[in-house]
């Protein structure tokens, strides 16, 4: 009964946790069953920032409503750790090309709504406890940064 949504890019982040939450069991197998079509005007392969990249904070902000609806604290916690950097990165490109406004303060309300939250789980040590204070600090300059050296942070 999931849909993908069509008036949101980066779909994989808005279903693959509702997809795979509910599971008992989950089994990787080494087959392609998945692909990618990969042209010009995709979100992952575009040169430049654009606005509809965006979603990728909105569905990861969905993500972690979810987990904090089922009541999974540590997948609230790494969610929102992931969603705190990704915004830091966005909000830096919002910034260089001068984007929607609207846009640019959600993100900023997100870093200031999730900082709290962030700082008072025992999930993190005290790098990403430094980490996160920076970027409530300095989002522009983490987010800047962690593009240009292409820090990973995953979950």
């Amino acid at each position: 009964g999931l849909r993908f949504s069509e008036e949101r890019e980066y779909e994989d982040i808005a279903l693959a946790h509702k997809l795979i939450y509910p599971q008992e069991r989950v089994a990787w197998i080494p087959d392609q069953l998945y692909y990618w079509v990969i042209h010009d005007k995709s979100g992952t392969t575009a040169p430049a920032y654009r606005m509809g990249r965006a979603s990728e904070i909105y569905n990861y902000a969905d993500r972690v409503r979810f987990f904090q609806s089922v009541g999974d604290d540590e997948l609230t916690a790494l969610n929102m750790k992931r969603c705190y950097y990704v915004a830091a990165q966005h909000i830096y490109n919002i910034k260089k090309i001068h984007g929607d406004q609207i846009v640019l303060d959600d993100f900023c309300g997100l870093i200031r709504e999730y900082f709290p939250k962030l700082m008072r789980m025992s999930y993190f040590g005290l790098r990403t406890k430094l980490r996160i204070i920076f970027i409530r600090i300095f989002p522009t300059t983490f987010g800047g940064f962690s593009l240009r050296h292409k820090l990973n942070f995953q979950i």
